[in-house]
């Protein structure tokens, strides 16, 4: 079988209990059946229960899981290229959903993919960033990376809106004031039209059943200093 080339990738950030696995399993529970999905679950633990509960859909995907380290650390950075390569191949899926570890910082993650074993396999259609309203300020005042990863997001979903109270307006302004350029979407459970979240940045891609191929224009990220 002749291997896939550009194949999207949608990068799924967040701080731990956010909604990302809500989202993905939302996703999969949705998106039309005969779309093969990869779902690359990252976590720094030796074990991922987030891909236990994913299984609870009922549907057939193909899961890579990267444990024990943030798939954006050098540590494991040329094992995860490798692993990206080979899963690709392996599964030719028509969509990738990388769900990174809360703890990561996805600055590098165009850079990744623009390395030789990955540049004519995929390419970076969206990335997303689930914003936690109830506990974003507290956690954002703890690590830094939650504003990173807010930063390089092409769509931010502020979800447990049910929950934010009083603050709604602050945090909205909050988080236009790191990224501009980033569209917002208020959510609960991560409860978004799939035409919203399947429509792509950076490349036409039609990934509905009888959703017609348009086109759209690049999304330019705002500059973060490394």
């Amino acid at each position: 079988m002749e291997r896939k080339q550009h194949i999207p990738l949608v990068l799924v950030t967040g701080f731990l209990g956010s909604g990302k696995t809500t989202l993905v399993k939302y996703l999969l529970g949705n998106v039309d059946p005969d779309l093969r999905v990869g779902i690359v679950q990252n976590e720094y633990a030796s074990a991922n229960i987030d891909t236990s509960e994913l299984h609870s859909v009922d549907r057939k995907f193909d899961v890579l899981e990267v444990n024990q380290g943030s798939v954006f650390c050098v540590c494991i950075l040329g094992s995860f290229i490798d692993s990206l390569a080979e899963f690709t191949d392996h599964y030719s899926p028509d969509l990738i959903i990388i769900e990174a570890s809360g703890l990561s910082d996805p600055i590098a993650i165009a850079e990744i993919l623009q390395h030789g074993k990955l540049v004519d396999r995929v390419y970076l259609s969206a990335v997303w960033c689930i914003v936690d309203g109830q506990n974003y300020h507290k956690v954002s005042k703890m690590n830094t990376r939650v504003e990173r990863q807010v930063m390089i997001a092409d769509r931010i979903l502020l979800n447990k809106s049910d929950l934010m109270e009083d603050h709604r307006d602050a945090l909205l302004q909050a988080l236009k004031t790191l990224n501009p350029e980033a569209e917002i979407i208020i959510t609960t459970y991560c409860q978004v039209p799939l035409q919203v979240l399947l429509e792509p940045v950076n490349e036409p891609l039609a990934l509905l059943k009888d959703t017609q191929h348009r086109k759209y224009e690049p999304r330019g990220r705002a500059e973060i200093s490394t």
